[in-house]
């Protein structure tokens, strides 16, 4: 699948995708064409050179160094980097980096990665090196994934007589890049060996306690428990967070902990250590939570905005009608359609349905290959896929893609949640007519009536800002059972962050409802979700008079 350059503007990313494409099938043309609206000093930032290295475009990146030296931005870094990637390039030292002396650590990492060979230890005895020559030798082998001389390196740094700052400035590498380690999606991505950079991570966590930085460790060790999640060695991650709340009993590392025992396959656990620290989190509402609830338990799109949304599923429709495949409006966004007329202001994303999984791979080489979309090749499984997130390129927006199957006479589709368990929803079986919205053709239910009375219940028509979909829909399947219960769990973090107190009576009544079942609330729980919903009610009716009142001063 396409790999973008993540932490851009959408508009930047998708002009360096076209140069890149460009740069790849030496079309003059197309890269003229691709630097139309983009501000310059934007595209030649450190910030834009960063993440293009990181993603490895080496086309892209000589491109973009050579263009900064030209324009005298930052024309030592920028040499630096270009005269390093051709190297690379070409397997032959070239420029700047074959005039440094043949122990310096930029020549020297920069020969491993054109040789293709390992940097060992047995290399870097003798090697010389400003600060910022071994910064940048580290971050040179950490962006083209050269796990094993990275740590070489790091091992023998870690030997030698160094500076605060030099540990700092690796911490810096390594944090900047933890993102670029993910796709869109925030899943990981296939050519990082998450193992080894657990390993890194701790070498430069131990490092920067050596330091005496307490709090660049922790924030280093929880990112190395993360890389450990991924890498799928749950104990070893539980272990180290474990450790960590002995000395920081953080919010955040509960929440790591229970992601981790989920997706290890004990769910109960899970919902206990969330249990424990839905308190906690009301008391310090977290900050260091706040961005993984946000975009966890909710979506990745920041900001609906309806044109953007429109031009989104413009093009998805241009993609899907060219290779005949149909697809069909559904849940918030057949909503809209159907009791407003159009995509709705508070929606979150975009979602469409397709029937079936067998066109899944067919599906997504023609969003690939038009250039407009990008998708995270995980989310392909056969038969075991329900949901595919799809970025639209030009416009970050996102839309979801769930794949229906014909299970037991229902229609069943499902959300694959990051925590690592799945929540599936069944609706009648129901045939497509076709309708033209937003100057698109594409289907729809042939019964939307049905179809949104399943989805939303009988008050459909009615907006409910509350309204909670994955707990209240009519069509979740095995209602409070452990999935649904853990829902409930993430759902009240979420409430708790917004301070959503409509939310949080709509949980305690879920919740209610089935208290009898394994792994529900207890009456002390929903007690105090309906207390605490009480208190946001006063505090935010007191917040809002403070306001009228100094309005009318």
């Amino acid at each position: 699948m396409s790999d973008p350059i993540l932490q851009l503007p959408a508009h930047l990313q998708y002009a360096l995708q076209r140069m890149n494409n460009a740069l790849l099938e030496r079309d003059d043309v197309a890269l003229e064409a691709a630097f139309e609206g983009v501000n310059i000093e934007d595209l030649l930032s450190d910030e834009t050179l960063e993440r293009v290295r990181a993603r490895r475009k080496p086309a892209l990146t000589i491109f973009l160094a050579s263009l900064a030296v030209s324009n005298d931005i930052n024309i030592k870094q920028a040499t630096q980097w270009r005269d390093a990637f051709q190297s690379i390039s070409s397997g032959k030292l070239t420029g700047m980096v074959e005039a440094l002396p043949k122990n310096n650590v930029m020549r020297l990492a920069t020969q491993s990665l054109a040789s293709n060979q390992t940097l060992q230890s047995a290399h870097l005895g003798r090697a010389i090196g400003g600060d910022t020559q071994w910064v940048n030798s580290f971050e040179l082998l950490i962006d083209h994934k050269a796990w094993d001389s990275a740590l070489n390196l790091m091992v023998h740094l870690s030997q030698r007589d160094t500076t605060a700052l030099r540990w700092l400035n690796m911490a810096k590498v390594l944090m900047k890049r933890q993102r670029l380690f993910m796709d869109e999606s925030g899943h990981p991505q296939p050519d990082v060996n998450y193992l080894l950079l657990a390993h890194l991570y701790g070498c430069v966590a131990q490092a920067v306690l050596g330091c005496g930085v307490q709090d660049g460790a922790f924030e280093l060790q929880m990112q190395q428990a993360k890389c450990l999640e991924v890498g799928q060695r749950y104990d070893q991650a539980i272990a180290l967070l474990k450790q960590l709340a002995s000395r920081n009993p953080a919010v955040a590392i509960d929440f790591a902990i229970a992601r981790c025992e989920c997706k290890r396959g004990d769910l109960r656990a899970s919902i206990r250590v969330l249990d424990e620290a839905i308190p906690k989190y009301a008391k310090v509402n977290a900050p260091q939570l706040s961005e993984d609830i946000e975009e966890q338990t909710e979506h990745k799109t920041k900001s609906f905005n309806v044109n953007n949304a429109s031009a989104a599923l413009a093009d998805l429709a241009k993609v899907l009608n060219g290779v005949n495949q149909p697809f069909f409006l559904v849940s918030g966004t057949l909503l809209g359609y159907a009791r407003e007329g159009k995509l709705m202001d508070h929606d979150k994303d975009v979602d469409v349905g397709i029937f079936g999984w067998e066109q899944q791979f067919d599906i997504c080489m023609a969003l690939q290959k038009s250039g407009s979309f990008t998708l995270a090749a995980h989310f392909l499984k056969g038969t075991d896929s329900y949901y595919i997130p799809v970025m639209h390129n030009l416009t970050g927006m996102w839309i979801d893609l769930f794949l229906y199957h014909e299970l037991e006479g229902q229609w069943v589709t499902g959300v694959d949640f990051f925590f690592g368990y799945r929540q599936t929803f069944a609706f009648t079986p129901f045939e497509l007519k076709p309708i033209n919205f937003l100057g698109v053709d594409m289907f729809v239910p042939a019964d939307v009536e049905r179809n949104m009375e399943e989805n939303f219940g009988a008050g459909w028509k009615q907006s409910d800002p509350s309204y909670i979909s994955h707990l209240e829909s009519p069509s979740t399947t095995n209602k409070g059972g452990l999935e649904h219960m853990l829902t409930a769990r993430l759902n009240v973090f979420a409430a708790l962050q917004k301070r959503n107190a409509a939310k949080l009576r709509k949980i305690a009544t879920v919740m209610q409802t089935y208290a009898d079942r394994d792994a529900a609330m207890n009456a002390d729980q929903i007690d105090w979700l309906t207390e605490t919903a009480a208190y946001f009610e006063r505090s935010n009716s007191m917040a809002s008079v403070a306001v009228m009142e100094f309005e009318h001063v």
